[in-house]
């Protein structure tokens, strides 16, 4: 075999590797997001692979087993609601009233997303009052 189709088999074989890991990477990423509303009145359950969802905690619906450990709570858009349960420690931030963003799938039947993947917003520390405002 001439150099030139050695090089050209390198090439192939890189470039293969280099879309595989481009492709799925933007798989993983691809996750369809949807507001909780949009969740609740869902007359059937989204698709299987998963999806990201983003709310706030509703206050009095925060309940933690320490031993298991399982999170459950309640999200909300302010519109509808829907049942959460994260089989996690519960992150440090995590609080009624806070911004969380979870991934995970919805079990239509009861009507409950079962999180794999719980992030807490947190409020910016470094906001200044009157951020924005013309002081002239």
């Amino acid at each position: 075999m001439n150099t030139t189709a050695k090089i050209a088999i390198v090439s192939l074989v890189i470039v293969g590797a280099v879309s595989y890991l481009i492709l799925s990477g933007v798989k993983q990423t691809g996750l369809q997001y949807m507001t909780v509303t949009e969740l609740a009145q869902m007359e059937k359950a989204p698709k299987a692979d998963g999806f990201r969802l983003d709310g706030v905690v509703a206050a009095g619906s925060v309940a933690y087993d320490q031993k298991q450990p399982r999170l459950t709570f309640r999200m909300t858009d302010g519109k509808e609601a829907v049942h959460v349960v994260y089989d996690g420690l519960m992150p440090d931030a995590f609080a009624e009233g806070r911004d969380v963003v979870v991934e995970g799938t919805f079990r239509h039947t009861d009507r409950t997303l079962h999180a794999s993947k719980l992030v807490t917003k947190c409020p910016s520390k470094y906001e200044s009052e009157g951020l924005g405002e013309d002081r002239s």
